[in-house]
């Protein structure tokens, strides 16, 4: 039972993690959006952090 409840709370904290990313990457297309290559980028990581922490939720 222990080993469930630990997993659940690295599973929370796993993606409390990827939300924070995916909000400050959010943020920093905002600030860059008049520069599309800035953007692009940031979009690029966004994109990649976002679909990991929305993979995580699936699996919790």
């Amino acid at each position: 039972m222990e080993s469930l409840q630990e997993d659940s709370v690295q599973w929370i904290e796993l993606s409390e993690r990827l939300l924070r990313k995916v909000q400050e990457l959010e943020c920093l297309m905002e600030e860059v959006r008049s520069d599309m290559e800035a953007y692009r980028a940031a979009r690029e990581e966004w994109h990649i952090w976002h679909q990991e922490w929305k993979r995580v939720r699936e699996v919790g």
